[in-house]
């Protein structure tokens, strides 16, 4: 069935998108010129200009003619599955990705060309499209996963290799696009590749015990690796880094300790003869990284006395920054502690010789080169549960996800608190109506309440389910005057209305008539009703005052959300059957439209404060924007970066906040055929009276001082003989003064 899209849709983009994939190796990449950066996220690849660019190379991009005030940021669009991989030719030309497919499926390679993306970007453009000429290639031959990719030191060839399913080294020809040689990367599994700096036909692969320097030739189409001798030594290495002058590379292991190999090797000969140079391990560092050493670089020595050695720079997993000599000794006293395990470290290409570092918790560093931290941006490292305004506040969202919960400020948009609960899982969140309390449950079973301003714990409700805390209602009552009521579900299908005192927290009733898990609870305006839906295809609308059941509605689907209409006369659901289902909640539940709403599971839905806009979301990636009563879609966006998991409307009707289940949190406008009118908020309103009365001071002032001016430089020679019983006045000369000159 198609979907109903009305003949005036508006089109919706992202004004602002928070996400960075951290899990990816390397994931950041900074373009030669050092003012523009790469950095995945979801499916998409995000291409932005630096915060504080400094240049040190002879091209600079004029900020005067550049249309990027508006979209700060532009988004490569063309993989179907989650980018995996970034690298930057040495040239500065070209940008190779990679991606994970499902298993089975092939794993392409797309080839961008670098100044087609700047063009772009610098012309306003929001995001690529397939005819804009920045994608030259996909290069399409391994299997399920593309681990790692380099490209060569005249950027003529690509290396990759393979994941866990495929494990193959392929070496590409960037003009032609094709694979000119392609090997098993080792007898264990390969975990990551890397090309010398001068010679143009080698690069080194490491991984589950092993490490091989491979050469190959461009003209005959073959190629030839040699292992390296370890020795007793058996190592995990994850990342390495190779010596400028080709000589030696580093390792990174599992085991958190750095081993620093000799790659020098025989040129390509016949397999008969004897090896004359044979790579091999050299030395290891004593000092270890704590769960594991995940990303390093090298670096020349910055003493002159050694300026001919190399110096690295390595990333544990404990999160922990810190250098290493040439003699792979630590440096005492140049060391910093970064939040979450570090899985990039890369030059900034600045005049300060900076560095950037990722960690896995999605959090974005800028490193000095004494390792003094800037962080530069955050956002969540696993997929958003919940989002939630405070009543009639569309300044702050609350957003849960693994770990902790956050609030964010959505004018700028940054972060302000986050409330963490490590190991834990937060998996739905409500606010009271007065803002006082931040409700949420949680993977553990447990609910807590949270104070908004600080953070800190304000009440447990242990044991709240026997399993996860899966959905939270939070009734309209004032919670000054005690008790106020919540309403939980759970992931054993029970429903529990709780009353909420300052010393103890009650629970009223316990309602079992699901048997799967609750995946949403949704209230009426009036506060009389609820609704709860579960995996198990039925959907209950409960009487809240007396407790009990009053209408049930069961379908061959999975429900995944439930809400009311603003009067509290029907009931909208949706699920996997990618269908919005309208249900009459007087007339015995019976169902009064069915609307083709997505080509996947729809995982969210919100409605307008007037009943009149719903919105919806999920694994299709797009979210829609309906009229209710005429059933048409009136407003779609761009695809977001991953599953939708969670939409919210904000109070004045102004935007729309996006949660997805790779991290990312999004802002799009309201579009403008959707009719709402905006609503003027108590503290947008006052803010704007401050504003108003603050400029008129100004200007007041202003003129003020404008007339002092005029009757000083008038008066100027004069002495004035003050006069008696005069007064004086802020921001004025002696009253009485201006009518004596004048």
């Amino acid at each position: 069935m198609d979907i109903p899209i009305a003949d005036n849709s508006e089109d919706m983009n992202f004004t602002s998108l928070l996400g960075l994939n951290g899990n990816v190796k390397d994931s950041v990449r900074t373009t030669k010129c050092g003012q523009f950066l790469f950095y995945p996220l979801g499916t998409m690849i995000v291409f932005t200009r630096v915060l504080y660019p400094t240049v040190d190379d002879n091209k600079t991009y004029d900020e005067s003619t550049m249309n990027i005030k508006k979209r700060p940021v532009m988004y490569l669009e063309g993989h179907l599955g989650d980018v995996s991989c970034l690298e930057i030719s040495k040239c500065g030309n070209y940008l190779a990705s990679g991606q994970v497919s499902a298993a089975g499926m092939k794993a392409p390679i797309m080839l961008w060309d670098v100044n087609r993306v700047i063009e772009l970007y610098m012309q306003g453009v929001e995001r690529t499209q397939p005819n804009d000429n920045s994608l030259i290639k996909a290069l399409s031959l391994t299997i399920g996963e593309i681990y790692s990719i380099d490209f060569t030191c005249d950027s003529s060839h690509l290396v990759s290799l393979g994941g866990r399913l495929d494990n193959t080294i392929v070496v590409w020809n960037i003009e032609s696009g094709r694979a000119i040689a392609s090997m098993p990367a080792g007898v264990d599994i390969g975990r990551v590749t890397k090309c010398l700096n001068q010679h143009p036909n080698r690069f080194v692969s490491a991984g589950n015990f092993h490490l091989r320097v491979w050469e190959f030739d461009p003209v005959c189409m073959k190629i030839q690796y040699m292992e390296a001798k370890l020795g007793k030594i058996r190592r995990t290495m994850t990342s390495i880094d190779i010596a400028n002058n080709d000589e030696t590379c580093v390792c990174g292991s599992i085991s958190g300790e750095v081993l620093l190999f000799s790659i020098a090797r025989d040129p390509l000969k016949d397999p008969n003869d004897a090896d004359k140079i044979i790579p091999s391990l050299i030395g290891s560092s004593k000092t270890r990284a704590s769960k594991g050493l995940s990303s390093l670089l090298s670096f020349p020595c910055p003493l002159p006395q050694f300026s001919n050695k190399v110096w690295y720079l390595v990333g544990g997993g404990d999160g922990l920054v810190f250098v290493l000599d040439h003699h792979l000794r630590k440096i005492d006293g140049v060391e910093t502690k970064l939040l979450g395990g570090v899985t990039t470290i890369t030059p900034a290409n600045d005049e300060k010789r900076g560095f950037y570092a990722v960690t896995d918790q999605s959090s974005w560093y800028y490193l000095t080169d004494d390792l003094k931290t800037e962080l530069r941006g955050t956002c969540h490292f696993g997929g958003i549960n919940d989002l939630c305004f405070p009543r009639r506040c569309s300044d702050l969202l609350v957003s849960c996800s693994l770990n902790d919960i956050r609030i964010w400020n959505t004018n700028i948009p940054s972060e302000i608190i986050r409330i963490q609960v490590p190991g834990l899982e937060c998996r739905c969140i409500g606010i009271t109506s007065k803002g006082g309390t931040i409700v949420s449950g949680w993977s553990d079973g447990k609910i807590r309440g949270f104070y908004p301003q600080s953070g800190k714990l304000k009440y447990v409700i242990p044991s709240a389910h026997n399993g996860a805390v899966t959905a939270l209602g939070v009734v309209d009552e004032d919670e000054m005057k005690p008790p106020y009521r919540i309403i939980s579900g759970g992931s054993d299908g029970r429903v529990r209305i709780w009353a909420i005192y300052p010393e103890h927290q009650d629970m009223l009733i316990s309602l079992q008539e699901h048997r799967k898990e609750v995946r949403s609870i949704a209230l009426s305006n009036d506060g009389e009703n609820f609704v709860s839906a579960s995996a198990d295809g039925s959907c209950i609308v409960w009487d809240l005052e007396k407790q009990v059941r009053t209408t049930a509605v069961f379908a061959m689907n999975v429900f995944e959300g439930a809400l009311f209409h603003a009067d509290g006369s029907q009931v909208v659901t949706c699920g996997s059957s990618m269908k919005l289902t309208y249900w009459d909640i007087f007339d015995g539940g019976n169902p009064i439209r069915e609307v083709s709403g997505a080509t996947a599971s729809i995982l969210c839905m919100d409605v307008s404060q007037n009943g009149d806009i719903l919105v919806t979301g999920g694994h299709d990636r797009r979210l829609m924007v309906w009229n209710w009563d005429e059933g048409v879609a009136v407003g779609t966006s761009y695809k977001f970066p991953g599953s939708i998991r969670r939409c919210k409307i904000a109070p004045n009707n102004k935007f729309i906040a996006v949660a997805g289940a790779d991290g990312s949190l999004g802002f799009l406008p309201m579009p403008t055929t959707a009719g709402l009118e905006a609503i003027e908020e108590p503290i947008a309103k006052m803010n704007t009276e401050i504003r108003l009365k603050s400029s008129r001071a100004r200007a007041q002032n202003l003129a003020r001082d404008a007339k002092v001016k005029g009757l000083s430089s008038r008066g100027a020679g004069l002495s004035l003989p003050p006069i008696k019983g005069a007064q004086k006045s802020s921001g004025r000369s002696v009253s009485g003064a201006g009518n004596t000159n004048n």
